[in-house]
């Protein structure tokens, strides 16, 4: 099982060095060491993609390196291959490390996978390399992840990265504040003016067929009847008192 596995990651590895040496990508070459990088200009959300790193040793001598290769949260790897450091604040920094004796003329490569979470640019950051002691930065490499079109609103996807499947206004994770008429629930107090409450102006006809103007909710009719019947009888108390001290 582990042959058959690693006989399919080396054909993998052959197949991305193609196509990279294909498209004409220079390799960078420090201390005697050619170093391909070879992983794909694009990819969609959740797409499972390879990136390899190939060493040719071009010296008449053998080569040790030291590769650290560091990862990001915007996207999924295999953690159980990979080590990290935890900060002060509780956050994990990922990467691969892998250490390579290469012979005088010979080559051989190191790979490993990434899911993209979101759509945007995933931005592979520039590997510390060491050839023999010496220390070297190898190129980033940046990945244009682009959202599955099926409309559906999925995970990584919001209506700014992916227009196609999530609307204005959802539940996508982000507050994009346009004027839809719809109160976006990702979005703080005051940041969504559909969010904030009006009156809204009613009209309906009546039995006799005569239009009424209802705005908002409104005041019950027995609320304003019984206002209206404080309001007389406070005015026919006052008007007796009146005419009591006009005799």
């Amino acid at each position: 099982m582990k042959t058959m596995m690693k006989i399919c990651l080396m054909i993998i590895v052959a197949v991305l060095l193609a196509i990279f040496l294909f498209q004409n990508a220079g390799a960078e070459t420090y201390n005697g060491v050619n170093i391909y990088r070879a992983a794909p200009e694009s990819a969609f959300i959740g797409q499972k993609i390879w990136v390899a790193l190939v060493f040719e040793n071009t010296a008449s001598e053998s080569r040790n390196i030291a590769v650290n290769e560091s990862l990001t949260s915007e996207a999924d790897f295999n953690q159980s291959e990979a080590k990290y450091i935890q900060t002060e604040y509780g956050e994990k920094l990922w990467r691969y490390e892998w250490q390579i004796s290469l012979a005088a003329h010979d080559n051989t490569s190191v790979a490993y996978w990434l899911v993209p979470k979101a759509a945007g640019t995933y931005v592979i950051s520039p590997a510390r390399i060491a050839i023999n002691g010496q220390g070297y930065m190898l190129k980033s490499h940046a990945i244009e992840v682009r959202c599955n079109a099926n409309e559906a609103c999925e995970s990584g996807e919001n209506y700014l990265n992916c227009p196609e499947d999530c609307q204005s206004g959802g539940a996508d994770g982000i507050c994009d504040s346009a004027s839809d008429g719809k109160c976006d629930p990702d979005c703080e107090q005051g940041m969504d003016r559909d969010c904030i409450k009006t009156k809204e102006t009613k009209t309906t006809v009546n039995e006799t067929g005569k239009e009424t103007v209802k705005i908002g909710q409104g005041i019950p009719a027995t609320t304003i009847a019984a206002i209206v019947v404080v309001i007389l009888v406070l005015g026919a108390v006052a008007y007796l008192k009146f005419l009591r001290k006009g005799k």
